[in-house]
């Protein structure tokens, strides 16, 4: 239950950092994505616009919190199973037995 703890901890933590990147990276992502060729009209439906960047930028948002979630709990598995082989103590060598 406690590398459960750990591996949820790793995940929660992904899903920040993920969301945080995705905030700055978004809007730059969603002018490239949304930039149309030379021939757009010059006035636009504004409510589907606004629809599309708004769901836009969730689904960057959300995507990000995936790639910081599998992320981190990769990082987590290699961590924590480095520190087990860590506390792991050498195997005592059995003592020589006296000779005769």
């Amino acid at each position: 239950m406690a590398k459960l703890k750990k591996y949820l901890l790793f995940a929660l933590g992904g899903a920040v950092l993920g969301w945080i990147v995705s905030i700055f990276i978004a809007p730059a992502f969603q002018g490239w994505f949304l930039t149309p060729g030379s021939d757009l009209a010059a006035l636009c439906p504004c409510k589907d616009v606004i629809n599309a960047t708004t769901s836009g930028i969730i689904r960057i948002q959300l995507v990000c919190m995936a790639i910081g979630i599998v992320g981190f709990v990769v990082l987590g598995v290699f961590i924590l199973r480095g520190k087990k082989d860590q506390a792991q103590p050498a195997s005592p060598t059995p003592p020589a037995s006296p000779a005769t």
